[in-house]
Parts: C-alpha cells; structure tokens; sequence
C-alpha cells in the first residue's frame, strides 16, 4: 500500500500544480485581452462609420437611433402607456441587433440574453422585473461605452496636433505645433530661472518671447475649432499675461508675486488645456507606436 500511496501522491502534486499553472494562464490570457481591448485604436470598420471629416456621423446616428425607444420604454411606463411600452421595445430590439453588426468587433458587446430578459419581464408586466432587466440592458451599454467610447470620442472628434504648422513669430521659421509649444514653455521656464538668477533683462526677453509666441499660439486654435474660443486663448488668459508683463517692467521686480502670477497661468491657462487636450493626443500617439510595432 505504502509502494503505491506514494506514486500516487506524487501525480495528485503535479496534477495540482499543473492545474494551477493552467487557471494562472487562462487568468493571464483574459488579463491580456482585457488590457489590449482598452489600449487599441478603434476597429477599422469604424472609419466608414464616424469619418473623421465632416460627414453623416452613421454609426453615431443609429446609437442615437437605438438609445430613444430605450429611453422610450421607461417615459411610456410611467405613463402607463403600455401599448408603446412594447413598440419602444421592438424598436430599440430591432436596431440593437442591427447595430451590433455594423462593426464585426463589437458584436461581443452586444448580448442578445439581457435584451430577452426585459422582453419577458415587460410582457409579464412586473415593475420590479422590469426595472431589474433594464437596468441589465443598460449595464451592456454602459460596458461597452466604457471600454469604446473614450478611444472613437479621440480618434473621431479631436484633430491631429502633428498636422498643424505654424509660422514661429521669432525665428520667422515654419515650426510644427509640438514645436511651437516647446518654445513656448521654454520661454516661460527661462523667464522664472532668470528671475531666480536675478537676471531681470533676460527675464524680460523670455518673457516677450512667451507672449509674442502665446498670440501665434491662439491662431492654432481655428485648426480644429470653427467658434471663437472662450477659455485659455481669451481676453481674461491675456489678461493675466499682460499682468505678469507690466510686474516685470515694474521699477521695484518682486520675485515673489511674479510668481504667484505666473503659477497662476501655467495652471489656469497651460494646465487646464492640457488636461483637455493631451489625453487624446497622447492616446493616437500611443496607437501609432503600437501599429510601428506590430508591423515589424
């Protein structure tokens, strides 16, 4: 008995250990996939659907499409209007199938067993069924729109900062937008470690630098933007530029208040357009690097 006890034992051992090291591969395979669904582009099918240039929006337009008799079905409900409850059902059922094959990468997305499941309940016409499966339908859309919704939102709406270029106002150079905006912080950087080094006149210059390129700066808005644009590139944004400007050309420079001022552009103007436009900038570049990598 003991001969054969230990044998066995010994295969018990390794059959646990394999298993283990199967469930750690099948977790590491969904945590890739999962990792990679948030990190991609966009499908490709996409493109025909939410072109980039001004076009019929499709894919956007039968969203909306489905999502009005969703909504549709609960105004209906707490009107007691039960005849359209169920038309705004068959309409929101018929275009969630029909969307879920517009793009083949997202028909996962699209389960079929949530949607049956508030058909039954409204045909049973249980309130506290109904509301429990619509809000299962709404956990499906909300899922997808927070794995997808970001990632077409930056590829479709917000333009491409590496194909705008600009005429540099101090080096009468033609200077990419990326460029600009390093001259940019260059010249407000320098201005603060002059003030630091007690270098009132080159401060000035940097200055003078940073605002003459600031005015080219506002011009890049009209790239992407076909309104007049109320934050960062506007009077009050100018404003606090001209503040700092008259403080440096103050008798009396203090160091301090200059400061104060200048924390106060770099996180009202700079800060808070950054925060607004470099995810999505950061998130193309990221795609680019990802399609430079897959192609070798």
């Amino acid at each position: 008995m003991t001969r054969i006890a230990v044998p066995l034992c010994s295969i018990i051992a390794i059959l646990v250990v394999a298993l283990g090291c199967c469930n750690e591969a099948e977790r590491l395979k969904r945590e890739n996939e999962t990792l990679k669904a948030y990190a991609t582009p966009p499908p490709g099918a996409m493109d025909a659907l939410l072109p980039a240039k001004p076009a019929p929006p499709v894919y956007q337009l039968r969203m909306m499409g489905m999502s009005m008799p969703f909504t549709g079905i609960i105004s209906d409900l707490f009107e007691q209007d039960f005849e359209n409850v169920m038309a705004n059902f068959q309409a929101f059922k018929t275009e969630y199938i029909e969307v879920s094959k517009l793009v083949p990468e997202f028909a996962s997305s699209f389960p079929i067993a949530p949607v049956d499941e508030l058909e039954k309940a409204l045909k049973n016409n249980n309130q506290g069924e109904i509301m429990a499966a619509y809000e299962g339908v709404g956990q499906v859309c909300r899922d997808c729109h927070v794995q997808n919704m970001v990632k077409v939102q930056q590829k479709y709406h917000w333009g491409d900062f590496q194909s705008i270029t600009v005429n540099d106002p101090l080096t009468n150079e033609a200077v990419n937008w990326l460029q600009l905006m390093q001259y940019i912080d260059a010249n407000m950087v320098g201005a603060f470690v002059d003030l630091q080094q007690g270098q009132i006149d080159n401060a000035k210059k940097q200055w003078y630098g940073f605002n003459t390129r600031y005015q080219t700066l506002k011009t890049t808005c009209g790239f992407c933007h076909d309104s007049e644009r109320k934050y960062y590139v506007d009077s009050s944004s100018q404003a606090l530029i001209d503040e700092l400007s008259q403080m440096l050309n103050q008798q009396a420079v203090d160091p301090a208040k200059l400061e104060q001022v200048g924390m106060k552009i770099g996180n009202e103007i700079c800060g808070k357009c950054h925060l607004v436009h470099v995810p999505a900038a950061y998130a193309k570049r990221q795609w680019e690097k990802l399609a430079e990598i897959t192609q070798k």
